[in-house]
């Protein structure tokens, strides 16, 4: 199913980090089933696992994830800092940090207020919103909704007005994966006029919790719309140029077993 990524990795452009999982301390088998070594908060829960690969911590709750901590560091090297981390697939710690939060885009590049027309008199709507956002409110709960509207549509005109100059063949899936790379690469290709130089994205994939499901069919799917996603992504990549400067790379929160439980599979440690 994985026809794009068999190329990649035949070209060496991609690699597998194979048997890789979350750990406490160094852990043996014999040690693991005699539960004498300290293991991973809460091992085999999925929101747990998730959280301790974006945070990188293992042995507790954290609060900011690895790659906002970079985007920290990095926000200042851009021209507008708060498009440091983007995410194509809505919240996530792995992308915030003690000041980057992540910048969340719809992958389909509607971001909510498109019939709005800032300065338009001849529309009511329009003309509408803005009076509302221009009147100051006494409540500090009322002002702030109106700072943040404001400040989101604001973003969304530079977005959109930067997004309409990055073009490139596109030949993506037209997948949900498919999309969210196609926005990030699109977001690529609009890096200079938004004065981005070090940028994160997030996207997601799901599905793969196959208890119960016919797991070989449910594996050739996910797997495909993985690999085909990913391979068009790379393409588009080269084709803008920054292809020896993007790593892509994918985490998942845990394993399966190689015993069936039906005909899916149970939760297993470590992974690829």
């Amino acid at each position: 199913a994985m026809t794009a990524v068999q190329q990649l990795f035949g070209q060496g452009k991609a690699a597998l980090l194979a048997n890789v999982g979350t750990l406490v301390a160094p852990t043996t088998r014999a040690q693991y089933q005699a539960g004498n070594v300290p293991l991973p908060v809460n091992l085999f829960s999925h929101s747990d696992q998730q959280s301790q690969w974006q945070s990188s911590l293992s042995d507790g709750s954290g609060r900011t994830g690895w790659a906002g901590r970079m985007g920290d560091l990095l926000a200042a090297s851009n021209g507008n800092g708060g498009a440091t981390c983007i995410s194509l697939a809505g919240n996530n710690l792995w992308e915030n940090g003690q000041v980057q939060v992540s910048y969340k885009v719809s992958p389909s590049g509607n971001f909510g207020f498109d019939f709005y027309r800032a300065g338009a008199t001849s529309d009511p709507l329009s003309r509408g919103i803005t009076d509302l956002l221009a009147t100051r409110r006494t409540s500090l709960f009322q002002q702030g909704w109106n700072d943040v509207i404001t400040r989101a549509i604001d973003n969304q005109r530079v977005l959109s007005d930067a997004l309409s100059s990055a073009a490139f063949s596109d030949a993506f899936p037209g997948t949900g994966l498919g999309g969210q790379l196609r926005m990030a690469a699109r977001l690529i290709a609009a890096r200079g006029a938004l004065g981005m130089r070090r940028q994160t994205f997030f996207c997601a994939l799901g599905g793969f919790d196959t208890h119960g499901d016919d797991q070989l069919a449910r594996q050739q799917q996910l797997l495909g719309e993985l690999s085909d996603a990913i391979g068009a992504f790379v393409a588009a990549t080269a084709q803008l140029g920054v292809a020896d400067k993007v790593t892509l790379f994918t985490a998942s929160d845990f394993n399966r077993t190689f015993a069936s439980n039906g005909q899916g599979s149970d939760h297993a440690w470590g992974s690829h």
